[in-house]
């Protein structure tokens, strides 16, 4: 049963955050930290509306070089040279998506 003791409990350890490295907590993970039912999670994490794997986090760099990089490319988007054209490329998430639910069809 869901006791508000209970409730604030599992909210607390969702703040935390996991120990073990993953990015977010999901109702079983927590709910075996906590000794808890999975279903008593997901009961408190839907009173509260929380969704821990829709939550936005910055994920630092680790290249040593970060932060000469990110300043280039901020000044050329703050400054940019007269007469040029700055373009971003970045990864295609549906194709990588795509590539490992469908290994056989081509990109």
């Amino acid at each position: 049963m869901l006791t508000p003791a209970l409730e604030a409990r599992i909210l607390e350890g969702t703040r935390r955050g996991p120990s073990d490295g993953s990015t977010h907590w999901t109702t079983r993970k927590l709910a075996r930290v906590m000794n808890v039912s999975h279903t008593l999670v997901a009961k408190a994490w839907k009173r509260a509306g929380l969704k821990p794997h829709r939550f936005e986090r910055y994920m630092a760099s680790d290249d040593p070089g970060f932060e000469e990089k990110a300043a280039d490319v901020i000044g050329l988007c703050v400054n940019p040279p007269q007469h040029a054209a700055v373009f971003c490329v970045d990864e295609k998430t549906a194709i990588q998506a795509r590539d490992r639910l469908d290994p056989v069809l081509p990109l």
